[in-house]
């Protein structure tokens, strides 16, 4: 595993962290102990709650406690898991209860960021965020994290009140989203990426064409090699790695991000994954993503307007 240093803290993070999916974990009652047993093994040291799920963090924790806490980075999304993952409900009271035992009940002691989604959005009350302060100062929440996009960098660094920001990264990601990233952590606020892998790259049959040449009437020919060429099918098609270990790779080729969150199924996709920081791109994978890119782009009439000519 590779380590990239957490803005000027000291504390090196695994370039690659679990994400824990409480509501999985509940179904399938080994799996956390697979996941994170594995990720340990492979040097993961960076773990992030997809909900402040009491039992589910309590449970992580006993697991984790045959390492040193020092060593380890914990965080979770401020989220009440009973009200799911839209209500953006930050009120004091709720969240006062919920924080004071995902950290006094849960045996971590301490977070080390918590996150709050698109907080310039759905406002943080003044006393929520007056409580969060006053965690930062007794070091019970070490740092605030928000989740947010290109367009909300900008609300987010003149807050001055979150030391890192969680935001999608992938193949796709223009220009402006790697600019905001560099400049986020000239700021010193630390860059989190998550969904690498996109729903839309996850169906092969969407990007791999066949269409035959030659031959009488449609029937016999050869297919036309040329046929995939400039489309993601070539995530599909590179021997020795799959679509989302590409994808990762080519993320984790931005040396401007702490880490990548990784969500896999089970410990042998887990391990597939945790690989990738060490296994370098097959050379012409750069290119294939460039002009697979462009030509997204360029079927996509939103990208480029029509002028009016008369």
């Amino acid at each position: 595993m590779r380590y990239r240093p957490l803005g000027h803290s000291g504390l090196a993070l695994s370039c690659v962290g679990l994400l824990i999916n409480p509501e999985q974990c509940r179904r399938q009652k080994k799996l956390l102990q697979e996941l994170i047993e594995t990720a340990l093994e492979h040097g993961i040291n960076a773990y992030y709650f997809k909900s402040l799920d009491l039992a589910v963090m309590r449970e992580a924790a006993s697991i984790l406690s045959v390492v040193d806490r020092n060593i380890i980075f914990v965080g979770a999304l401020a989220h009440d898991v009973q009200a799911g993952l839209s209500g953006f409900s930050y009120e004091f009271a709720p969240m006062k209860e919920r924080l004071r035992w995902a950290i006094k009940d849960t045996g971590f002691d301490y977070l080390d960021f918590l996150t709050l989604d698109h907080p310039t959005q759905n406002l943080v009350p003044d006393d929520t965020m007056a409580f969060l302060m006053s965690l930062r100062r007794a070091k019970m929440v070490r740092r605030l994290c928000a989740i947010g996009e290109t367009g909300d960098f900008p609300d987010l660094w003149q807050t001055a009140d979150y030391h890192a920001i969680t935001t999608t990264l992938n193949m796709d990601s223009d220009w402006a989203k790697r600019n905001a990233i560099t400049q986020s952590l000239s700021l010193d606020i630390n860059i989190f990426c998550e969904n690498y892998f996109p729903d839309y790259l996850k169906d092969p049959h969407q990007h791999i064409k066949s269409e035959r040449v030659g031959g009488f009437l449609g029937m016999g020919g050869h297919i036309n090699p040329l046929i995939n060429t400039g489309t993601y099918a070539f995530l599909y098609q590179t021997p020795e790695w799959s679509a989302e270990e590409l994808c990762l790779a080519y993320v984790l080729a931005e040396p401007n991000i702490s880490s990548v969150w990784i969500a896999p199924e089970n410990a042998r996709h887990l391990i597939g994954l945790a690989e990738v920081p060490e296994r370098e791109l097959p050379p012409s994978v750069p290119a294939q993503i460039e002009m697979a890119r462009f030509n997204n782009k360029s079927n996509n009439p939103a990208e480029f307007p029509q002028k009016k000519l008369f």
